[in-house]
């Protein structure tokens, strides 16, 4: 009467394929990381610079955490000596005082 009863396990069973294929992804994608404890660097397009420290690190981006709430622009330049990284990342995401940096 209010819907085809045929339909509801599809869907559930789509959400649920939904789900366990993000699960893997990000099982994949945090055990591509190494943890890290290093100090960074980050210029701005306009020259400004902060200080922070990498909390891990990929080959494809990293994590910063910054002392304050510094918000960053979204292209950055990034230097951290002890990785040997010098190199400009996309900031993908920030919360509070952490960062996710993509390069590019």
């Amino acid at each position: 009467m209010f819907g085809n009863k045929n339909t509801v396990p599809t869907r559930l069973n789509k959400v649920l394929e939904s789900v366990e294929q993000r699960k893997k992804l990000d099982a994949g994608r945090l055990l591509d990381r190494d943890k890290t404890f290093a100090e960074c660097s980050i210029t701005s397009p306009t020259g400004e610079t902060s200080t922070g420290i990498v909390i891990d690190h990929s080959k494809t981006g990293l994590r910063v955490r910054f002392r304050n709430h510094y918000r960053l622009p979204r292209f950055v330049s990034i230097r951290v000596a002890r990785l040997g990284v010098h190199r400009n990342a996309e900031v993908m995401w920030q919360d509070k005082g952490d960062a996710g940096l993509k390069y590019y």
